[in-house]
């Protein structure tokens, strides 16, 4: 049966084909679309809407690949049945489905870590650890903190077990150091227009407005930076120095020295996202160095050992490490005694090194292998960096391109995933070379990406 669904889209800092495709599912489970109906055309639901086909296309691919649609050739996109309600998603394509290549996800690549860590949990696990009582700050976690302090400390990341606090990850980081730096009413956070989604969630969460400030291919504008604190209350600056997610930019030496000074001399707090660092080769000194009194740098395992493992560091100002317990305890309660054990083995046993050296090595022939292919293009790696940065050819938008890559079954990110709700973003995809696969699939999907870029880009018709 045919349909004139024309979804009401709510006002959303999600891109626009998210929204449709998240509107597609609930009105599938609401009953509004039954099984049967024919969802109309492209160009159709488009104009309607007043967006791009490509929009609608990639919506509709999205709810394809989620088993909600099935398209025919030839005789439309068909309501194939209602799924199961299983919550609010804010992607309705799951990760490593079968016959889909998953560039979208950042991660440590996959060298065998998992057995070597299983091995390690099962030892301790049979060490008679007291699994009844909660993990004490001081006694359970302490050797965790003087073990991951000494680390970063090899690794360029200066502080002290004192003013080190375990998290779940850089994410929950973020979150921490939000909440020890904001005070007031919809307190005010610079940082870049082009960001991770998740730190524009974390300010929203804590109360906090984020300012975006002009940045260039080196990153952030320290002119910007003054400005902007100069005409707002400016509290905290959030940024991203050793890579730019998702440009791959490096925060120059000069630029470190300028944004450090003027953070001084604005008495505004700068919170480090240093991620990416712990994979670096070449990783430059950060504002923990630069301006310690006012520093909290974020960063974790997920890049450079293992993502399932939760494992994150915030590193405080000197002294302001002492109040850390009392937030970080209202966020999650407290670290796991295992995951403590686990961590303080893995970094005092070497296996940490050894398992991010051969990550490095992984990622170097990732990287090899995608300046071979797509060297062609204007494409930007780094050494250590596992994922790629890719400006289109004129005429493609990035959301188009996605949704081509996707009918190839290849899923990239497009700019609009990193841009304000209410911003402009380059035509650009970013491409994670971290997935679940090997050189050969990896290879093979380079190729169809670069087929994709020499194809005519499509008509769009707003």
């Amino acid at each position: 049966m045919d349909t004139n669904w024309t979804p009401e889209l709510p006002p959303s800092t999600a891109p626009k084909y998210r929204a449709l495709a998240d509107a597609l599912r609930h009105d599938v489970r609401a009953g509004r679309l039954r099984a049967g109906d024919r969802l109309p055309p492209v160009r159709d639901l488009a104009w309607r809407l007043k967006v791009t086909p490509g929009t609608v296309a990639r919506a509709y691919q999205i709810a394809t690949d989620a088993g909600l649609l099935e398209a025919t050739v030839g005789r439309g996109t068909f309501v194939r049945a209602a799924a199961p309600d299983t919550g609010e998603s804010t992607r309705l394509l799951p990760p490593e489905m079968p016959g889909v290549l998953d560039m979208l996800a950042s991660r440590a690549v996959d060298v065998g870590q998992s057995a070597a860590i299983g091995a390690l949990v099962a030892e301790i696990a049979g060490q008679g650890v007291d699994f009844i009582r909660y993990a004490t700050e001081g006694q359970d976690l302490m050797p965790a903190r003087r073990a991951a302090a000494d680390w970063l400390g090899t690794h360029g990341i200066a502080t002290s077990a004192q003013d080190l606090m375990l998290t779940e990850g850089a994410h929950n980081g973020i979150f921490g150091a939000l909440l020890m730096t904001l005070t007031g009413r919809e307190p005010l956070v610079l940082m870049e227009s082009l960001t991770y989604p998740g730190f524009r969630r974390a300010v929203r969460s804590c109360r906090g407005r984020a300012i975006t400030v002009a940045s260039d291919a080196d990153g952030l504008i320290p002119e910007a930076v003054e400005d902007a604190c100069a005409r707002h209350p400016v509290q905290a600056i959030l940024l991203s120095a050793s890579a730019h997610n998702p440009t791959t930019a490096r925060l120059p030496m000069a630029r470190r020295l300028a944004i450090a000074e003027i953070a001084r001399r604005a008495d505004v707090q700068i919170i480090e996202d240093d991620v990416y660092g712990l994979a670096l080769p070449d990783r430059l000194p950060g504002f923990d160095q630069l301006c310690p009194e006012r520093a909290w740098v974020t960063t974790s395992l997920s890049k450079c050992v293992a993502a399932g493992l939760r494992v994150g560091f915030l590193t405080c100002p000197p002294g302001r490490g002492i109040a850390a317990p009392r937030t970080l305890r209202g966020m999650a309660l407290g670290t796991s005694l295992l995951l403590a054990r686990v961590l303080e083995r893995l970094l005092v046993s070497g296996q940490a090194d050894a398992i991010r050296a051969a990550v490095q090595v992984e990622v170097a022939a990732r990287v090899a292998r995608t300046r071979s292919r797509l060297g062609s293009w204007d494409l930007r790696t780094r050494d250590g960096l596992n994922y790629a940065w890719l400006p289109l050819p004129t005429g493609w938008r990035s959301s188009a391109f996605a949704a081509a890559c996707e009918r190839r079954g290849i899923l990239v990110a497009g700019a609009d995933i990193f841009a304000e709700a209410e911003g402009t973003a380059p035509n650009a995809v970013r491409l994670s070379l971290s997935g679940p696969f090997g050189l050969d699939r990896l290879d093979a999907a380079l190729v169809e990406i670069d087929a994709v870029l020499r194809e005519a880009p499509p008509v769009l018709i707003a």
